[in-house]
């Protein structure tokens, strides 16, 4: 016999700004803060003694907040009738706190990250045009894969979280080639902390 009860909230609020300082430059930047509650509470009992039992060992609540600030700015230039660029600077930081009435803090983490961007074009002409790009991009593991509680999907089958599992940074290149209708590219990830 299972039960679970559980809450999410989600704030999320940005400001941005966006200049168009000539013809060639245009100027964009930015503010933005997500805020997360969740709560889940899990009720598993055993049928014993004519008796429902509560099960300790799978029964509790768990709270997760977390919160990201997030400042962010990028640039757009037209160097000449062949060549654009474009660079992006983010910086988020991240605090996550996930725990429970008789053990707090199973993850506590706050951290800091900057996230460059890059993006050039090169037009050789109307129909033959050469992309390069460099990007650093992070994926945060979801409420369920970082919650270590338990879901029984049927009585042989549950699924849990893993309160250990790291964001995962990736930087990557690229670039590509476009003639006429046909498009060329080639790209390389590292990415750590792989979900």
């Amino acid at each position: 016999n299972s039960n679970k009860i559980t809450l999410i909230n989600i704030f999320v609020g940005s400001l941005e700004y966006s200049n168009r300082l000539n013809d060639k430059i245009n100027i964009d930047a930015g503010i933005k803060a997500s805020r997360y509650r969740f709560m889940n509470d899990v009720a598993v009992n055993k049928f014993m003694f004519n008796q429902w039992v509560p099960d300790i060992n799978l029964t509790t609540n768990y709270h997760l907040r977390e919160d990201i600030p997030a400042a962010y700015s990028s640039v757009n230039i037209i160097l000449d009738k062949k060549n654009s660029v474009k660079l992006g600077l983010r910086y988020e930081f991240t605090n996550t706190n996930l725990g429970m009435p008789m053990h707090m803090d199973i993850v506590d983490k706050h951290y800091g990250e900057l996230f460059p961007s890059f993006f050039a074009t090169h037009k050789f002409d109307d129909d033959n045009s050469l992309n390069v790009s460099y990007t650093r991009r992070i994926t945060r593991p979801t409420f369920n894969d970082l919650a270590p509680f338990v879901l029984f999907l049927d009585p042989n089958t549950f699924i849990s979280g893993n309160s250990a599992l790291q964001p995962s940074i990736s930087n990557s290149v690229s670039a590509s080639w476009s003639v006429q209708q046909f498009l060329f590219s080639a790209s390389y990830n590292d990415e750590k902390n792989y979900i």
